[in-house]
């Protein structure tokens, strides 16, 4: 019986390095100042060309935040999709622009998942460690008129529990079509939020169309 000899799917995080400082993120307690890993952009690229030569269908392309490497991330998507490879970005999208969002449209990045920890501003500020939410909510806009491919996920723990509905109401009347919401995995500085909330939340993926 044939077997696969291969993963056909790969996260490729380009960086460790993060602009927001989210709770509920397993590099929370990373020093990115004095620790970082990043490789140079050659060893990505030739990463990625090994990717291609082994097979792979599909990369996401992860962090840290991976738009804080804007060029990197476009060559990679640009390459990537030249050799037939499904690409999708993880992204909190505050550092998200124009110039950077045609490009995806021209190589066709296949999809995005945007982190949202909550629609409320002062929630959404603390989760992420002092984000701004109108900031965020804007380049969603942007995002949503650009017609890329994307859905937004909302990490809960106990601190934003109580703002699921509230924010997927928000993404709704956005424009946003997929809206999930998922438990906190482990965080070595937060391990006592997850205990009352990965007991009982399920893996919630609200189609927005319905209703």
């Amino acid at each position: 019986m044939p077997s696969l000899t291969r993963p056909i799917s790969v996260q490729l995080e380009i960086t460790d390095k993060c602009n927001a400082r989210c709770r509920h993120c397993y590099h929370l307690d990373f020093n990115q100042a004095s620790n970082s890993n990043d490789l140079p952009d050659k060893q990505v690229m030739a990463l990625s060309e090994k990717l291609v030569l082994s097979g792979i269908f599909s990369v996401v392309i992860t962090g840290g935040e991976p738009l804080i490497r804007k060029n990197l991330v476009k060559e990679i998507v640009k390459y990537l999709k030249g050799n037939n490879v499904s690409v999708s970005l993880n992204t909190n999208l505050l550092l998200i622009d124009s110039a950077i969002l045609d490009s995806f449209l021209i190589y066709a990045l296949d999809g995005m998942l945007v982190s949202c920890p909550s629609a409320n501003s002062s929630v959404y500020t603390f989760m992420t460690g002092g984000g701004n939410y109108s900031k965020f909510e804007a380049n969603l806009k942007m995002l949503i008129n650009s017609g890329q491919r994307f859905a937004v996920n909302m990490v809960v723990n106990r601190h934003n529990l109580g703002n699921i509905k509230e924010t997927a109401m928000q993404m709704r009347k956005l424009g946003v079509k997929i809206f999930g919401a998922t438990p906190m995995g482990l965080n070595s500085q937060s391990l006592q939020d997850i205990t009352g909330t990965q007991q009982w939340l399920m893996n919630i993926c609200l189609d927005l169309f319905v209703g």
